[in-house]
C-alpha cells in the first residue's frame, strides 16, 4: 500500500501537466491475426490492447507521457493483463512520422490466478493527419504466467482527442 500511494504522489505532476494531449491507440497482435502460435491458436485469434496515452507538456523534440492499458487475448484460457506504463515520443524529428519508447508494469489475470508483470514497448507511428495515426509496435513481456519472456508484434490505430 506505501508503494501505490508513493507512486500517486509520484505520479501527479505527471498527471497535473498531461494537458497538452490524450490519445486512444489500439492495437492487434500482428501474429494471432495472421498465422497464430505454436500453442494452437489459430489465425484471427483475438489479442487486443487498448491504451489511453495522457501527453505531457510538448519539450524540444519529444514529451513524456502515462498510459494505462487493457489487453485481452482469446486464448484457451482468456489472458487479461493490465499495467501502467510511461514513456516518451520523439514527435519532432518528421512531419508525418513518430518513435516512442515505454515501460510498463502490470498484472496479468489467467484462470482467476494473478501474477505481476514488466513489459517494455517501441512503437513507430505514421500521422495521417493531425488527430489519426497508424501503428507498429513491438513489445517484450514478462510472460509471468507460463514463466517466459514474450516478443509480440501489434499493429494498430491512434485516435488524438
Amino acid at each position: 500500500m506505501k508503494k501505490l500511494i508513493i507512486t500517486l504522489i509520484l505520479l501527479i505532476p505527471i498527471l497535473t501537466f498531461a494537458q497538452s494531449g490524450l490519445s486512444v491507440n489500439i492495437y492487434q497482435d500482428a501474429r494471432l491475426a495472421f498465422v497464430g502460435d505454436e500453442r494452437g491458436n489459430s489465425a484471427l485469434t483475438a489479442n487486443i490492447r487498448i491504451r489511453n496515452e495522457w501527453q505531457g507538456t510538448q519539450l524540444k523534440g519529444f514529451y513524456i507521457f502515462v498510459a494505462p492499458e487493457f489487453e485481452y487475448a482469446q486464448l484457451s484460457e482468456d489472458y487479461y493483463r493490465y499495467s501502467a506504463n510511461v514513456g516518451f515520443r520523439l514527435n519532432e524529428f518528421s512531419k508525418r512520422f513518430e518513435v516512442s519508447a515505454s515501460l510498463g508494469y502490470g498484472l496479468i489475470v489467467r484462470e482467476s490466478i494473478s501474477s505481476k508483470s514488466f513489459s517494455m514497448d517501441g512503437e513507430l507511428s505514421y500521422n495521417i493527419n493531425d488527430r489519426f495515426a497508424v501503428l507498429v509496435s513491438s513489445q517484450l513481456t514478462q510472460r509471468t504466467d507460463i514463466g517466459k519472456i514474450r516478443f509480440s508484434g501489434f499493429f494498430g490505430l491512434r485516435f488524438k482527442l
